[in-house]
């Protein structure tokens, strides 16, 4: 079967909305949820989205929000001005992991990035499987640059 990488339209909205509430009934995230599909809509001009179809069925998404930093205040990885896509939002249905379709949608987004002259592409990996997570980002390209550690007492 093949698989078909594309941007997201507004006709996908409503099969977002459903892998959304899958996502979040599948508890893999640490706290995160997912972003409405209805934001990518009334946002559309801010967004870079993909969705992975096979047999007229979206399987999964990536979406990142394009922003340019602003702030006064001097962060160790943003500069005044840089233009960054927050890439928010990756999932892939279970039953469709391990076939690389996560893998196809991040680099449509880098590339799709690159095409819109964006400056970088960060993410924050929250799953309750961290080590897999980053090993998969780092495998798409990714450097860590920070990392946020707690201590429940």
């Amino acid at each position: 079967m093949a698989t078909i990488i594309r941007k997201f339209e507004e006709k996908d909205a409503e099969a977002l909305a459903k892998l959304d509430k899958i996502w979040e009934k599948e508890g893999i995230s640490l706290g995160m949820n997912p972003r409405k599909a209805k934001d990518f809509i009334r946002n559309r001009e801010k967004e870079i989205c993909f969705v992975a179809e096979q047999n007229n069925k979206i399987i999964g998404y990536a979406c990142g929000k394009k922003l340019t930093y602003k702030s006064k205040k001097k962060i160790f990885y943003l500069k005044k001005g840089e233009k960054v896509v927050n890439f928010d939002s990756l999932y892939i249905l279970k039953s469709y992991r391990k076939l690389r379709i996560g893998r196809k949608l991040v680099f449509a987004l880098i590339k799709e990035a690159k095409k819109e002259s964006m400056d970088s592409v960060m993410l924050v990996a929250d799953s309750k499987d961290q080590e897999k997570l980053i090993s998969f980002y780092k495998k798409c390209g990714f450097d860590i640059i920070l990392t946020r550690m707690k201590l429940k007492l």
